[in-house]
């Protein structure tokens, strides 16, 4: 039928497929946008999906070296940052021990947190990337410390492994410099001793000695404590040598380290293992050292013990003035 001006009626008028020219045909530029479009799309997708994106951490590697930080540290602390805390960390150590921390590529992790270890309880996809196919139980802590509120120890806020493979350090509950200084002397004593000590202090050993165990941690830890006091008094390490009592008052009854002792009783209901005692006592006994032995025979021992130059407590201990040994480590425990 059609209208009276001879034209086909809106019923009768074709309209045309999809592949009709009048739909228009595929052009070199809209082949271009819907490609540039996928690619947005798949990128985009990617991007949702990749462990960085996805991580509660930012990651900065060199070789087997890796440092992860919390997105959520203040002014804008990023992995980048942590690489060079952990550099300058290591440097410290070698102008007071002449001994280079990690000097040997080993592998090794360091991971900062803000605030509290508690980034640590998902399973947080660079942390799983980093520690997959890692067969140490020293992983299994970290689960532990991810529940604290406050972590690390009362002395300084880190948690280094059982095996010095990683350190967790919370950037925000104490001097970063110190703290790393202390978290690396750990991992470097615990990675470097020799098999002979191991097999006292490892409790799967048929050779494992409580008393011998308890000497090694008291002795590390007094170590990690002078090392991590010189560096913040600041100076070279001879200069803060000289005023190493300045330091007492951090663990004097109303000092920082017994309140951060009385917070977490407050908070968990739980007595510290290692507690404010304990780290007065290792103060004290590095304090003895750098008195009797003087700071170079005191800074030649932490190299021993950092490094792992020795066979025996007695030979840590050896060449230093005033005969230290074994029996003054148990009069510092109290045994």
């Amino acid at each position: 039928m059609q209208s009276k001006s001879g034209k086909p009626s809106a019923r009768q008028q074709v309209v045309p497929h999809k592949g009709s020219p009048a739909w228009g045909s595929p052009t070199p530029l809209k082949v271009a946008l819907l490609v540039i479009v996928s690619i947005g799309l798949g990128g985009f997708a990617a991007w949702v999906l990749l462990d960085s994106t996805q991580s509660s951490f930012s990651l900065a590697e060199r070789g087997e070296i890796a440092v992860l930080v919390e997105k959520t540290a203040s002014d804008g602390f990023n992995a980048r940052r942590g690489l060079d805390l952990l550099d300058e960390a290591a440097r410290w150590i070698e102008s007071a021990t002449g001994w280079r921390p990690l000097s040997d590529g080993r592998r090794f992790t360091a991971i900062m947190t803000a605030g509290s270890f508690a980034s640590l309880a998902p399973p947080d996809p660079l942390v799983t990337e980093r520690f997959s196919g890692a067969d140490s139980p020293a992983r299994l802590p970290l689960k532990r410390f991810a529940r604290n509120m406050r972590g690390g120890e009362i002395a300084f806020p880190v948690f280094p492994s059982p095996d010095g493979n990683y350190a967790v350090l919370d950037l925000e509950s104490g001097p970063a410099l110190p703290s790393m200084v202390h978290a690396l002397v750990h991992a470097e004593a615990s990675f470097r001793k020799p098999q002979a000590v191991k097999a006292l202090t490892d409790p799967f050993s048929d050779r494992f000695d409580p008393a011998e165990t308890a000497r090694w941690r008291f002795v590390e830890e007094t170590v990690a404590v002078l090392l991590s006091e010189l560096a913040a008094l600041g100076g070279s390490p001879a200069e803060a040598a000289g005023s190493f009592d300045r330091a007492a008052a951090r663990y004097a009854a109303d000092g920082p380290v017994r309140d951060e002792e009385r917070l977490r009783l407050a908070l968990t209901g739980t007595v510290e293992e290692k507690d404010g005692d304990y780290y007065l006592s290792a103060y004290e006994f590095a304090a003895r050292l750098l008195a009797v032995a003087g700071a170079r025979e005191t800074l030649a021992f932490c190299a021993r013990v950092v490094s792992g130059d020795y066979d025996s407590l007695e030979g840590a201990f050896a060449r230093m003035r005033g005969g230290f040994g074994p029996v003054d480590v148990d009069s510092a425990l109290g045994y």
